[in-house]
């Protein structure tokens, strides 16, 4: 069962004992990039880094148009999901557990438009439920908590 929890209470000490990003309210975004230790408490000496989801966008036959290229009233169609280790190696990016969306805009020096990057923090229910399985063993409750924050 999924519940949408109105609070953060649960998440406190996650936040008390992650080491947090620097807000500039000039330019309204964070500074530098994120990295681990803004998300995964010290307590913990392992992780598993979950990659959003990618779609193949089927209504764009060309892998060389940019999005900033494209028509601002195309109409996506997602199609096949794409692997981050295939991108990875279609674009000659080293794939290690740092990779991120960003790898590919820097190299290409934008995002393909044939691309479909999921919504930050998306993660897909087939996802969750495998993940809630791993977890269940190692845990003392029937509880799993989810929480995307920058």
């Amino acid at each position: 069962m999924i519940i949408r929890l109105n609070t953060l209470t649960a998440f406190e000490w996650i936040q008390k004992e992650t080491e947090q990003m620097v807000f500039n309210k000039k330019t309204m975004n964070y500074e530098g990039l994120p990295y681990v230790r803004h998300f995964i408490p010290k307590r913990f000496n392992h992780f598993c880094k979950i990659l959003h989801p990618i779609y193949r966008d089927h209504n764009v036959k060309d892998e060389n148009l940019l999005w900033e290229d494209a028509p601002d009233d195309d109409e996506f169609k997602p199609g096949d999901r794409l692997w981050f280790k295939d991108l990875a190696k279609n674009y000659n990016i080293p794939y290690t557990n740092e990779i991120t969306s960003g790898d590919i805009r820097r190299k290409v020096g934008s995002v393909p438009r044939y691309i479909l990057f999921a919504d930050e923090g998306y993660i897909e229910l087939e996802e969750v439920e495998r993940i809630v399985a791993v977890l269940h063993p190692f845990t003392k409750e029937d509880t799993c908590y989810f929480q995307y924050d920058f």
